[in-house]
């Protein structure tokens, strides 16, 4: 699936259950995590359930693996996967990945927020961005002009590989 087939299927999409499920199912597809990586050097921290997150390099383009314990936010991964894999870095920093997130929420919701669960907060998806520009900025404008831990600080996707 790709992402204007993803946007298709969520315009098509009224009612927010039904979104909610159609989330719960994309993460039903996420490509296996690789078994080695699932450390806590890969390991992202800050949200309640477990979340794994690896990085590969193969012709100036990135792809991106998940991993998690819970299939709300392995669906949202799912999603930021399709979004981000297979382009190269100059192009993942012109994705706006919350315009896609903000596009698809409901604008008379029945919930005021995307789900019923606390998946749904900006931190959370930030959590995830937040190894990518511009949305390491972000992050760090989300934490009062700090960053997370300096062990944990990544400035460069390049650096890691």
């Amino acid at each position: 699936m790709n992402i204007e087939e993803l946007k298709q299927t969520f315009d098509m999409i009224e009612e927010s259950d039904e979104k909610f499920a159609f989330v719960i199912e994309l993460g039903k597809q996420l490509s296996p995590y690789p078994q080695d990586k699932k450390d806590d050097e890969h390991k992202i921290y800050g949200c309640s359930s477990n979340v794994w997150f690896n990085v590969t390099k193969n012709d100036n383009k990135y792809y991106f693996d998940f991993e998690s314990d819970a299939l709300i936010v392995k669906g949202l991964l799912f999603i930021i996967k399709t979004i981000f894999d297979g382009h190269n870095v100059n192009e993942i920093k012109t994705i706006d990945a919350m315009q896609f997130f903000e596009a698809n929420r409901d604008e008379n919701p029945k919930f005021p927020y995307h789900y019923r669960l606390h998946y749904s907060t900006s931190g959370y998806l930030l959590s995830y961005l937040v190894r990518i520009s511009p949305y390491t900025e972000e992050q760090i404008r989300f934490q009062n002009n700090q960053f997370d831990a300096p062990s944990r600080q990544i400035h460069s996707i390049d650096e890691i590989l």
